[in-house]
């Protein structure tokens, strides 16, 4: 059994586009496998807003052996009134690449039929997925999709690279002038540099040393945490709202929660007010007080390092 890897890198996606592309390609390559006999453990998505990826176990190398089962012409007009096989049941058998004197008999509601059952072998899987790949990047469905420069096939955001692997061997296709290969990047600011992709275990020690958590649920758990924190040394809380975690969470690669103040004037205005432009156009985290009273400031994730602090919170202030 072997392992199927795929990362496809983009500029940033829009964060409410992730989790859809996941779940598509995470079903649609289940239904692939099926289709085409090839046995594989449950789909393992991670993503990003730069990558979309999918991971998948103990994939069978070749797809099993099938046979298929054609009905032909009705026995009566198969067969002469010698039983000899007529024109139509030799140019069925021919049609189906079998020899006549295997072709069967079988019942239906239509009356009895000739039947020819023809062997199929197994094809490689990777040989399988270099045929499929690009039709499964083409059809991911994104509310709305873009073209390029010169490129024909649209996506949500130019696309980059594409890292294909089975067995730790690059799958070789194509996509609209993007050849896969095993070599991806790290974060764009941050560590910029390409890495080579042996296995999903690689992969991800590799992203550790490029400042990637692509892990979706590591991710967020990094930045409730830090904004939890943030909030408590503020003298205050934030309110559950998994909508903006989650909005939050697939606009980073490298979460880092900073807090920022504004002019406590503000709070004069209506909080509702207050909440919609912090929530709804800034990404923020409101914070409140123990009596639900909103404070003169806020917390927002970054896709920056600490280092860079001072000034993503200067300009977080300023907006």
């Amino acid at each position: 059994m072997a392992e199927f890897f795929i990362e496809i890198g983009s500029e940033e996606i829009p964060s409410g586009y992730v989790e859809p592309a996941l779940r598509y390609m995470k079903k649609e390559l289940s239904s692939f496998f099926a289709k085409n006999r090839i046995d594989a453990e449950v789909p393992k998505t991670m993503g990003t807003p730069r990558r979309l990826i999918v991971s998948i176990k103990g994939v069978m190398e070749m797809q099993e052996d099938s046979v298929d089962e054609f009905l032909g012409p009705g026995v009566s007009l198969a067969y002469d009134d010698r039983g000899q096989p007529t024109k139509a049941a030799i140019g069925f058998a021919r049609g189906k690449g079998v020899d006549v004197a295997d072709l069967t008999r079988k019942q239906t509601p239509k009356g009895e039929v000739i039947c020819a059952k023809v062997e199929l072998k197994g094809r490689s899987t990777p040989s399988l997925l270099n045929e499929y790949l690009p039709q499964l990047i083409n059809e991911i469905p994104f509310q709305k999709k873009m073209r390029w420069e010169n490129k024909v096939r649209p996506f949500a955001r130019p696309l980059h690279w594409v890292a294909a692997l089975f067995d730790g061997k690059a799958l070789e296709f194509e996509f609209d002038g993007i050849v896969s290969g095993m070599v991806s990047r790290g974060h764009r600011f941050l560590n910029p540099e390409k890495f080579k992709i042996k296995s999903l275990e690689s992969y991800l020690d590799e992203c550790k040393k490029h400042s990637l958590i692509v892990d979706p649920e590591t991710r967020k758990k990094s930045i409730l945490e830090q904004v939890q924190q943030l909030a408590k040394q503020a003298g205050g809380h934030i309110k559950e709202d998994e909508d903006l975690v989650n909005l939050v969470n697939y606009l980073v690669e490298y979460p880092v929660a900073i807090k920022g103040d504004f002019d406590s004037g503000f709070l004069e205005l209506p909080k509702e007010l207050l909440v919609i432009t912090m929530k709804y156009h800034q990404k923020y985290f409101p914070i409140w007080d123990k009596k639900e009273k909103l404070l003169p400031c806020f917390i927002t994730v970054s896709n920056m390092p600490a280092t860079d602090e001072n000034e993503i919170q200067k300009g977080n202030e300023r907006v």
